[in-house]
């Protein structure tokens, strides 16, 4: 299986290309339905905002998914082998799908099939693994986006109560500037874009509290979710019977890995 180094590479998620829809249904209501019925000034200040937000959204976006946070020491090591010069750096853990030494908070991702030094968790919205060198931009753009929905949330809501509100007005802004004979069918793309946008907003929002908790307890995902569904009393690296000890260093930890891989599995 080839590796997939950066989340631009085939093949694109499922949630990746779901996200991209979204945003573009987003913008195209807030610019053609949601900005246009409010005064000049409130049209510049909304559109300069809705810009900038937008524009590091879109900035971190393309940053974590460009990224490769694959564990430095395999790059490290396969050039050792290439100018046949010694690997120098101490490690304990050898990888036995990468065929190389990792770091000890390293872990292989199935799907972008490498090893991610302090993996954090395989984030499908990005189509990329989350870890050590990508960690900073994912949270950056995770309270970025909470920050976006909201003024989408904020502005859609502002539109359904002129709606209900000032429906005589509402119709005439929407006739005159966007020549639309229907102010329902706007009212409904609006509600679409209010509601979808909320939904997005409250699963964010909970990923950002779990993620401000797992930095406080100086946790990753994968260390969490290791913690709940590991039984209180396995010992992971024990001894298998039957199985001969080598005095090899690398051998050693190449069967801690495969015993560790083996046991997540279960």
């Amino acid at each position: 299986m080839n590796v997939k180094p950066t989340g631009i590479d085939t093949p694109l998620s499922f949630q990746q290309i779901l996200s991209w829809i979204l945003i573009l249904y987003w913008t195209v209501v807030y610019f053609f339905l949601l900005v246009p019925i409010k005064c000049c000034f409130t049209i510049v200040l909304m559109t300069a905002i809705y810009t900038l937000l937008f524009g590091f959204l879109l900035y971190f976006g393309i940053k974590i998914t460009k990224s490769d946070p694959s564990d430095p020491y395999i790059s490290q090591y396969k050039h050792s082998l290439r100018t046949t010069t010694p690997f120098s750096s101490d490690y304990n853990n050898f990888c036995a799908l990468c065929h190389s030494p990792v770091h000890d908070e390293s872990k292989h991702c199935m799907v972008c099939y490498r090893c991610v030094e302090n993996f954090d968790h395989h984030c499908t919205w990005v189509n990329n693994c989350i870890g050590k060198s990508n960690y900073q931009l994912f949270i950056k753009l995770i309270f970025n986006l909470e920050i976006f929905l909201s003024l989408i949330i904020g502005t859609g809501i502002d539109n359904i109560f002129m709606f209900f509100n000032e429906n005589h007005k509402y119709i005439e802004l929407l006739e005159s500037i966007l020549y639309l004979h229907s102010a329902k069918i706007s009212l409904v793309l609006v509600m679409i874009s209010t509601i979808s946008s909320g939904v997005v907003a409250c699963f964010n929002g909970y990923l950002i509290i779990f993620h401000l908790w797992l930095i406080k307890n100086n946790m990753t995902t994968y260390q969490y979710l290791c913690k709940e569904s590991k039984p209180k009393n396995t010992q992971v690296l024990a001894d298998v019977p039957g199985e001969s000890v080598s005095n090899d260093p690398e051998k050693q930890a190449l069967n801690r890995s495969d015993r560790e891989n083996q046991e997540f599995s279960k």
